[in-house]
């Protein structure tokens, strides 16, 4: 299944620790960059789409555990943990929140962001 993943600006850090705990490498680091889309209040988030197991959701609302790959402890498992506490996934649209990390589950990850109020940046600014 694929989801959609909206992250205010201010919790784009916290999220990238929580994509290592959930992801596969130190890489994944760099799932959330610059915030390119904006809610009508011209919020910032930075978001990704990619596709995801049922194993994958379970993980991501379950208690984290550190991968067995951070043998150096580069992970900031705390600031995972706020990423976590914050992080919502919806099969239905919901809308983005400038202080929650919003999931959208759904065939198409444009969709899922209209669905959350999100539009481009450079679209709203011209």
């Amino acid at each position: 299944m694929r989801i959609t993943i909206a992250v205010p600006e201010l919790l784009i850090s916290d999220a990238n620790q929580l994509a290592m705990v959930l992801g596969l490498t130190l890489n994944d680091v760099n799932t959330y960059g610059t915030p390119t889309y904006q809610d009508e209040d011209l919020s910032l988030y930075s978001a990704a789409s990619f596709l995801a197991s049922q194993a994958w959701i379970n993980k991501a609302k379950s208690p984290l555990v550190r991968p067995l790959w951070d043998k150096d402890n580069l992970i900031d498992i705390t600031a995972a943990k706020r990423a976590q506490q914050v992080f919502i996934i919806s099969t239905t649209a919901i809308q983005a929140q400038s202080d929650k990390i919003t999931a959208c589950i759904g065939d198409n990850g444009v969709t899922c962001l209209a669905s959350m109020g999100l539009s481009s940046e450079e679209v709203i600014s011209t």
